[in-house]
């Protein structure tokens, strides 16, 4: 459903999917020059939703904000931002009292770590490693012991932070992967 987050003097726009018995809310927060449209989001958004977990993927800024490059990487606007959506949640009858995560890539993720740390409602934040990888590219130099140790740091951050908000999410669930 679509939704308006209000934060100071502005109203944030936004898209809430509830599952049916919901396990746990994450708040995406998308990178400079995104949108709650990311291809990217909206996968992983779908994967948490077979899952049971709710997702709010809404914009940091609005339209006229996000025209000015220098608003993109305001760290401190930002995080404001997400915690107004964090607040909201709190707030909402369909997500009152469940446990909080926050997805962020790029400065979403510098925000949504500067907003664990100033909310304790937060119960965990999750940065993508990097974009997901053709398995038949070649590998760039990186040995495989590299990239083995990599993908399962990957794997149990996937884990804690399923754990955090309330499901665990298994090997079956891959949310670094999907469309470019």
């Amino acid at each position: 459903m679509e939704v308006q987050i209000p934060a100071a003097k502005v109203s944030l726009q936004g898209m809430l999917t509830l599952p049916d018995n919901p396990l746990g809310v994450v708040a995406f927060a998308h990178g400079s020059g995104s949108s709650r449209h990311s291809p990217r989001n909206r996968y992983v958004a779908e994967v948490l939703h077979q899952h049971r977990i709710v997702t709010l993927l809404f914009d940091l800024l609005t339209p006229r904000e996000d025209q000015t490059y220098a608003t993109r990487f305001d760290i401190a606007l930002l995080t404001e931002r997400l915690l107004a959506a964090i607040e909201w949640l709190e707030g909402n009858e369909e997500t009152k009292g469940m446990n909080i995560g926050c997805f962020g890539a790029s400065t979403g993720a510098a925000a949504a770590l500067q907003a664990a740390a100033k909310h304790p409602g937060v119960a965990a934040v999750l940065q993508p490693a990097a974009r997901p990888r053709d398995p038949r590219a070649p590998r760039r130099g990186l040995s495989r012991a590299l990239l083995d140790r990599r993908h399962a740091r990957a794997h149990r951050r996937r884990r804690r932070i399923a754990a955090a908000v309330g499901h665990d999410l298994g090997a079956a669930a891959r949310v670094d992967a999907g469309p470019q």
